[in-house]
């Protein structure tokens, strides 16, 4: 029988850390002492105290003496777990507006409107309901893009890393919440590659914040800006995202750090080992670049004739060194579905646009922070049908599907090719469904509908149409934004976790 009361206790539990995770920024909130900040400060404080009490309640009304823990509870226990923390991700949010916002009025009034910006950063999203960012509370601003950071590598994955669960558990939550096959031997157990790969993303937004303040940003700017690039989130803190900064330094910078959270973070373990040679031979991490390299020259090439309006509302600019910059650093945003802009993409000529929606759904590396179907799998389906075509021309020949130096099973290539169709599936469904919720305003048209199903299916925020670089998902019903949450959730676990629970047999005693 599946036990769901632990199930239950494990997803409470793991809130903790996204409790914990406010402390540090209520802290600096007092520190400060302005009255925005001391706003700000009590939200996340009453946030921490009811969260503790849910805690506690489940714990003490779900005691269970029963600790199994198969694949069914992970699958429940990791769902759960994306379904509440969003629900307590935003609400300081909520709190702030119903309490200790100067005005009357403001979006975070909607529970929804506050669950789904931070599902929208847990998941690294980006999509956002705020038309006014710059007039939240710092210490909102500073959580929101904490968000991110910590949905980067996984709730799930951290609660593994720093909590004494069994290794069995440990190993079937990993499995089970981490974006795509983590490949190679990162350490002795589960819970020491957790911790591997989280001090990896520790240094690496660490380099990336030092490096944005020497660029010239302001500490919080700078840290606030390199959570969202590593988690490849895209969540900014000014209205006019990177654009507002002006500089090609600056986004330089950004686009390196995207890159590093688009590739697979067990590399970097195996480059602190001194593999270097075994680290560029990885044929996902190659295809990633020649992906992101021929990607870029599309764009580049599609916008060299056109006028390129930035966000940030600065004069028309044209020519080689605004397309290269522009074309570059907004295409490799959408491939790593960040989703930081500088211009308004949405009316770039066919090709460029072509290209972006291609990247944003292949995405980046399996284990990286991004999502999308993920280059590994895009490129081994490339193999299978290629195999497929060689085996009707040459029917006698035997020809295995080799990645990364061994040998795909017929498994595994079903499991590959089934995944990137529910995500087709998922796409399509989410693309009607939008079309008929928006059809009694008539507000939602095919382009919407279909960018804004595709960029939170793969968790990369701004798209086409109504919800472009310059719009914002406020106008959108409520309905549509619970959807879109739904997208969010089954992109941000690769779909299998969450349909589990909608299969008969997986509720059953058998």
């Amino acid at each position: 029988v599946m036990n769901q009361r632990h199930a239950l206790r494990l997803s409470a539990l793991s809130l903790l850390l996204v409790t914990g995770s406010m402390i540090p920024v209520l802290l600096w909130c007092v520190i400060e002492g302005t009255p925005q900040q001391i706003a700000a400060a009590k939200s996340l404080g009453l946030t921490c105290l009811l969260a503790a009490a849910f805690i506690l309640a489940v714990w003490c009304f779900l005691s269970s003496n029963n600790r199994r823990f198969g694949r069914r509870e992970a699958f429940l226990m990791v769902t759960l777990t994306w379904i509440l923390a969003p629900a307590v991700a935003g609400l300081p949010f909520l709190l702030w507006a119903h309490f200790f916002s100067p005005s009357g009025s403001h979006p975070f009034l909607s529970p929804i409107n506050c669950y789904f910006e931070a599902m929208s950063g847990l998941t690294t999203t980006g999509a956002s309901i705020l038309v006014d960012i710059e007039a939240l509370p710092r210490g909102l601003l500073l959580w929101r893009s904490e968000t991110h950071w910590l949905g980067g590598l996984g709730i799930v994955l951290l609660f593994v890393a720093v909590l004494p669960l069994m290794g069995v558990t440990s190993r079937k939550l990993h499995s089970v919440e981490s974006t795509g096959p983590l490949r190679g031997d990162t350490g002795p157990g589960i819970r020491d590659t957790a911790r591997i790969l989280w001090i990896s993303y520790l240094v690496i937004t660490v380099i990336s914040a030092l490096a944005l303040r020497t660029a010239g940003l302001p500490w919080f700017n700078a840290v606030c800006e390199a959570f969202g690039a590593i988690a490849t989130g895209g969540f900014s803190v000014r209205n006019a995202s990177i654009a507002s900064y002006k500089s090609p330094v600056v986004d330089t910078i950004i686009v390196i750090v995207m890159i590093f959270g688009a590739v697979n973070f067990s590399l970097y373990h195996e480059l602190a080992r001194g593999k270097w040679r075994r680290v560029w031979r990885d044929p996902e991490l190659r295809a990633l670049l020649v992906l992101l390299v021929v990607g870029s020259v599309v764009v580049v090439l599609s916008i060299l004739p056109t006028d390129l309006h930035t966000i940030a509302g600065d004069a028309p600019k044209r020519g080689w060194l605004a397309s290269i910059r522009h074309g570059v650093f907004n295409y490799v945003s959408m491939h790593t579905d960040t989703g930081f802009a500088t211009v308004n993409f949405d009316s770039w000529p066919s090709p460029a646009i072509l290209a972006i929606v291609l990247g944003t759904f292949i995405g980046g590396s399996a284990g990286s922070t991004t999502g999308g179907i993920k280059v590994v799998r895009f490129y081994a389906a490339a193999k299978i049908l290629l195999k497929q075509v060689d085996t009707m021309i040459r029917p006698s020949v035997v020809k295995p599907v080799r990645m990364g130096g061994r040998t795909l099973s017929i498994e595994e290539q079903s499991s590959l090719l089934q995944t990137i169709i529910w995500f087709v599936v998922a796409l399509v469904l989410g693309t009607i469904v939008l079309m008929l919720i928006g059809s009694s305003t008539g507000n939602v048209d095919l382009r919407t509908a279909f960018s804004a199903s595709l960029v939170n299916l793969c968790t990369a925020g701004p798209g086409l149409g109504g919800v472009g670089p310059t719009q914002n998902y406020l106008w959108l019903p409520d309905a549509s934004k619970l959807v879109l949450c739904a997208l969010m959730l089954v992109g941000r676990l690769e779909i299998v976790p969450v349909l589990a629970l909608f299969h008969p047999k997986f509720w059953s005693s058998t």
